[in-house]
């Protein structure tokens, strides 16, 4: 009887190691599923720096040769991947000093170079034992990309601060030194400065406005109206500066009922700032012709003048932050930051689009579309709250 109860002990502990086998191998497929769906790059290695894993995402960065992995590894080309290779080594020889290490790296993709980071980490066991490293590399394309364009921008508010600091330090330093003494010079020089202080005052809001939309301290409060409505009132602005100038201001808007559901502040100021360009670079004489149609689910508001119009060199930056035509830069003053608050009001806020079409010495013509369609009646509607403070204009 001994023997049969050793028997049956053994049967039993084997059915375990079965169950617990199957639940091991079961657990392994799940992470190696887990793994190779991760966008990722990933890459295990034993070791001696052998690659034991690689998902597919790796693979497609040429890190690896082929699908089938042996225990011994490859590197694939060690040309392109020297780097890589001694990044994963100094990690796990280096491991007392520091478990985790960082580089940035260059992968070849589409014969163009892309920037990924490499983050290498030494893995042990519960008994402290060294098993290997673990390679994750994220595309840091993006994130370049913002950086630079960080850089670029803060570069654009320094250069334009510079130059109305630099006229405000040249008139005081006149006053000061008793260069000027008849009142009337001094009189005049007073007010450049006040001009000039108004100009860095004039960035300093627009400045704000545009940090306030995008990173969503506006609050949007959208409504369901007739888009002709929003745009007859921005009309009413911009007229008596178009009849100032003589210049002949056509309202060409829809017959039709335009439903739109919209901010009608925010984007009625996007049309005053496109019709108060247009006013500011036609010549007296000219013509700005204002329009509002629909076209399938867009409504369409177009602003046309027959001004100086936009060099093509010039198109492809017209709604950057900062950029001025250069030609037109003595012809009316201004900011830069106009079309920049105009964009991000209809495509940021509305899901609309903006473009420009223009001809030097002909004209230029904007274009606006905007979603048609009033909001679902049937939701509730919040309580309506306008921004506090409320937007201006931008110049």
């Amino acid at each position: 009887m001994p023997y049969e109860s050793e028997l049956q002990r053994l049967n039993s502990t084997k059915g375990e190691l079965e169950v617990a086998t199957k639940l091991q191998k079961k657990q392994a497929r799940r992470l190696d599923a887990a793994l190779r769906a991760l966008d990722q790059p990933v890459v295990l290695c034993d070791t001696r720096d052998h690659f034991l894993f690689a998902n597919p995402s790796a693979r497609n960065l040429g890190i690896v040769e082929a699908e089938g992995m042996s225990p011994s590894g490859t590197y694939g080309d060690l040309g392109k991947l020297v780097a890589f290779q001694q990044l994963i080594h100094d990690t796990r020889t280096r491991a007392a000093a520091a478990l985790r290490r960082t580089a940035e790296l260059s992968f070849t993709i589409n014969q163009q170079a892309v920037p990924y980071r490499a983050t290498v980490t030494a893995l042990f066991d519960d008994h402290g034992e060294l098993l290997g490293t673990l390679a994750v590399l994220t595309d840091v394309r993006e994130e370049k990309s913002a950086k630079s364009r960080h850089a670029e921008f803060v570069s654009s508010v320094a250069h334009e601060f510079k130059t109305p600091m630099a006229s405000i330090k040249a008139f005081l330093e006149l006053l000061v030194d008793g260069d000027v003494s008849e009142p009337d010079e001094q009189q005049e020089m007073f007010e450049k400065i006040d001009h000039q202080v108004d100009r860095l005052n004039r960035m300093v809001n627009n400045l704000l406005n545009l940090a306030r939309i995008e990173s969503g301290a506006v609050k949007v409060t959208r409504e369901d109206c007739d888009l002709n409505d929003v745009v007859s009132k921005a009309a009413d602005v911009i007229k008596p500066l178009a009849a100032e100038r003589r210049q002949q201001f056509v309202a060409d808007l829809s017959q039709l009922y335009l439903p739109v559901h919209v901010d009608r502040d925010l984007l009625g100021q996007a049309i005053i700032n496109l019709l108060s360009n247009a006013v500011k670079y036609t010549p007296e004489n000219g013509r700005i012709t204002l329009r509002s149609h629909m076209d399938e689910l867009e409504a369409i508001i177009s602003v046309e003048d027959t001004g100086f119009g936009i060099p093509p060199e010039s198109l492809p930056k017209i709604f950057d932050r900062f950029y001025r035509v250069p030609e037109h830069q003595q012809s009316a003053k201004g900011t830069g930051l106009g079309l920049a608050f105009v964009q991000s009001i209809v495509q940021d806020m509305h899901n609309g689009h903006i473009a420009v079409e223009s001809t030097v010495g002909v004209g230029s013509k904007f274009s606006m579309r905007i979603p048609l369609g009033h909001h679902d009646s049937k939701r509730p509607k919040k309580p309506e709250t306008k921004p506090e403070p409320k937007l201006e204009p931008v110049a």
